[in-house]
């Protein structure tokens, strides 16, 4: 697929997220193997999107449950903008995120590091003045969709708070220890 248009929706969700600019390319294509793929999207507010890595063999009862190994990289995405966040929230800032997700159908597991400028966390609040980073490891079990968080190391300058435990996304609201 060479500059494509991804419209993605939930039912009863809010408005529909729009990307375009999609590239999607596979090779050596199988149902029955691993195969390699590469995707890049233009996100809303001009930020950019690269998965690139080998999914399959494709599992035909749930396709969330194929195997997956996958680098992912997204640029100047803009939260504000993404889709991703309530706007209510009043959450805005620019965040470049750079993380590897593995899937063996079952469980998956991603790490990454996410760095946010201007970062907004309260409608009423102001930016932060310096870059917020946080560094993450998380495992998710499919079947129950729930898992842990067995390490998060947020920092702002010289500031670190260290964050781990378990969250619940089986109901409508997810639930976070």
């Amino acid at each position: 697929v060479n500059n494509g248009r991804l419209t993605v929706s939930q039912a009863g969700g809010d408005k529909p997220r729009v990307y375009d600019k999609v590239n999607i390319t596979l090779s050596d294509f199988s149902f029955t193997s691993s195969f390699p793929f590469t995707v890049t999207a233009q996100l809303p507010g001009n930020g950019t999107l690269k998965i690139e890595g080998k999914a399959g063999p494709i599992n035909a009862g749930d396709a969330a449950k194929t195997p997956l190994d996958a680098k992912v990289t997204v640029q100047k995405m803009n939260l504000a903008e993404s889709g991703f966040i309530d706007p209510a929230a009043g959450i805005s800032g620019i965040a470049d995120f750079d993380g590897n997700v593995t899937s063996d159908g079952h469980e998956a597991k991603t790490t990454g590091t996410l760095k946010a400028t201007n970062l907004q966390v309260v409608k009423k609040g102001s930016p932060a003045g310096r870059l917020v980073q946080l560094h993450y490891i998380v495992n998710y079990d499919l079947a129950k969709e729930s898992g842990t968080i067995s390490q998060g190391e947020i920092a702002m300058g010289k500031a670190l708070a260290h964050l781990t435990g378990t969250y619940d996304a089986h109901g409508k609201v997810t639930t976070v220890n």
